[in-house]
């Protein structure tokens, strides 16, 4: 440690070192980043438990975990000096500045674990003229050998002292409410996806654990006094393209040796995984945020436009708050295509496990169509090609909710076998279990409202759903309702309102044509084509179903006693004429008025 420290004082004090330093105060834009970068060593570490504590006089924290792996020679290296890294390509952090982080809030660290105990001490430089304080960076990279370091507790491996704030107005206490704060517990779910099992931040305990299920999902717990969360977890495993692994060897300035070459190159391209984590209330019932966050273990400033976390090995900018050329680079993108297998996962477990309406339709809360106009990583997920990756995970899994014959309940049927009706008859249907709409389109019809707008439009993106065609209603309702009409509820006054509502959805499907003027556009618009189609929904008096352009209305006086209504005379001579669907013809009607003459 003493030829580590010859060595760093003798290029450090350099004008070009000093220089290197500098490069120290530059990425970290939030105070309380060491946390996480703490946290993702000793995730990194095999870490089961790990303790956050404030010292009693405001002015230092202790961090402490029982990670497998001792620190080595090559860590002490590692730490001592600035953009270099130790961990090789196992990991995907920004070239060896991430504990470097600790120094932009306190100017002491202290380590230790069975072997090791040394320290660094950042001290502040007092300007001669005017008494400004400026931190000398050169302390950051000597190491000083310690006996008087305190040991780690019992049950751990590894401790981090921290003392002396950089910035005391602000509260350490501050920063922890930063790492986990009331908000966002996520990271509660991605260290117990990541084996973690005991965590305390500054008293509070939380007990994490994970349960595999089947269908290859987990659910994880994070159980404290007074607070109890769970969460669904979707991983996907994936093997990282050959362009992939050289752009994030390039990300990370490794260029192994001989030697090294068969060790490194493995570790850079052994399979990744992608984690979706989405929250669920204490019931179990899925509690989707708006709009999802993108973790690298650590959250970042990048939200989705779907309501599930993702979790995953992102290449981040310097900051830590960003993610590195999302647009164009093929690690970022191979992760990105991932997400879709996570959204076709979340689908299957819906189906698998939320068949109420109410349940189901929080869930697909989750959903929502991208905008291509977003920009950065939300385009991505609006691309042509993500959509058809999430088109081929669905195509032929039972995940769309439609209406069971069993009234107001669900089944969820494959894509194709859904009936989606235009949006007026749609309308019509929604909430209304009175329509029978299993009956009405003879097939599985889509619960719309449990499937939510975003759900719809995602899927209809993806090419999963296609509209009911007015040709296809046609040939649906060809020879009549009169199932669907012996299907319904209640005495015939009931099901003749039913039959009205049925008429009003008709009605909206073929709307006039709207009135021409100079400024028109020439073309057809969205209700020509209903207009072209015959509908056989109106029920006849002799029990026949026709369409509105083959039944005529009358007008007439109500019946008196000296004269009956048209009504009764239709009655009275049905029987004698030909069978015409139930229509009177003109032929008919005035041959009648011949001979009445």
């Amino acid at each position: 440690m003493e030829q580590l420290a010859k060595e760093n004082r003798a290029f450090y004090e350099t004008a070009d070192g000093r220089g290197v330093l500098r490069a120290m105060e530059l990425p970290f834009e939030h105070r309380w980043i060491y946390l996480f970068e703490l946290i993702q060593n000793a995730v990194d570490a095999r870490a089961r438990s790990i303790a956050i504590s404030v010292g009693e006089d405001d002015d230092s924290l202790t961090f402490e975990h029982d990670g497998d792996d001792p620190i080595d020679e090559s860590d002490v290296r590692g730490i001592s000096k600035v953009f270099r890294s130790t961990k090789g390509a196992s990991s995907v952090g920004f070239m060896g500045i991430g504990f470097k982080s600790v120094f932009g809030r306190f100017q002491e660290a202290r380590i230790s674990d069975s072997r090791w105990t040394f320290r660094y001490e950042m001290k502040n430089v007092v300007g001669e003229e005017y008494g400004d304080v400026q931190p000398d960076l050169l302390g950051a990279v000597i190491p000083i050998w310690d006996d008087g370091i305190a040991a780690p507790t019992s049950g751990f491996m590894t401790r981090f002292e921290l003392r002396g704030l950089v910035h005391p107005q602000h509260d350490l206490r501050s920063d922890l409410t930063e790492f986990l704060p009331e908000s966002d517990r996520t990271p509660l779910a991605i260290l117990a996806d990541a084996g973690l099992e005991y965590l305390s931040v500054d008293g509070r305990v939380w007990e994490l654990g994970v349960a595999d299920r089947r269908d290859g999902n987990r659910e994880a717990v994070a159980l404290s006094e007074g607070e109890n969360l769970l969460w669904q977890l979707f991983p996907v495993s994936y093997q990282p393209s050959r362009e992939a692994i050289a752009r994030f060897l390039e990300h990370r300035r490794i260029q192994p040796s001989e030697e090294e070459k068969d060790r490194v190159y493995a570790e850079a391209g052994r399979a990744r995984r992608v984690l979706g984590i989405l929250p669920l209330d204490d019931h179990g019932v899925p509690a989707p945020p708006k709009r999802g966050r993108v973790y690298a273990t650590l959250p970042t400033d990048v939200d989705l436009p779907f309501g599930l976390h993702i979790n995953a090995d992102w290449l981040l900018n310097v900051s830590r708050t960003g993610l590195k050329e999302v647009d164009d680079n093929p690690w970022q993108g191979d992760i990105v295509r991932q997400v879709a297998d996570v959204v076709a996962r979340f689908l299957v477990w819906v189906a698998a496990t939320q068949s109420g309406p109410d349940a189901a339709g929080a869930a697909f809360e989750a959903l929502a169509a991208p905008s291509p106009d977003a920009g950065r990583l939300e385009s991505l997920f609006a691309d042509e090609r993500w959509l058809s990756r999430l088109h081929d995970r669905l195509e032929e899994a039972a995940v769309v909710p439609a209406w069971s014959t069993n009234r107001g309940s669900l089944r969820f049927v494959m894509p194709a076998e859904a009936v989606h009706p235009p949006a007026a008859l749609a309308k019509a249907l929604e909430g209304e279990v009175d329509l029978v709409p299993t009956s009405l389109l003879r097939g599985s019809v889509l619960a719309r409202p449990v499937l939510g707008r975003g759900g719809k439009e995602l899927l209809e993106r993806a090419g999963l759903l296609e509209e009911l065609a007015p040709h296809d209603l046609e040939r649906t309702w060809a020879g009549g309702l009169e199932e669907w009409w012996e299907s319904l509820e209640g005495d015939e006054s009931d099901r003749r309102d039913t039959l009205f509502r049925l008429w009003g959805a008709v009605a909206e499907l073929s709307p006039p044509p709207a009135p021409r003027s100079m400024f028109s556009t020439p073309g057809r618009s969205s209700g020509d084509s209903w207009r072209s189609v015959r509908l056989p929904c109106v029920r006849t008096a002799a029990g026949d179903w026709c369409a509105v352009a083959d039944v005529a209305f009358f007008k007439e006086a109500p019946p008196s006693e000296q004269e009956p209504g048209g009504v009764e005379v239709r009655d009275l001579i049905q029987d004698h004429l030909p069978d015409a669907g139930g229509c009177i013809s003109y032929s008919w009607t005035s041959s009648l008025s011949d001979l009445a003459g």
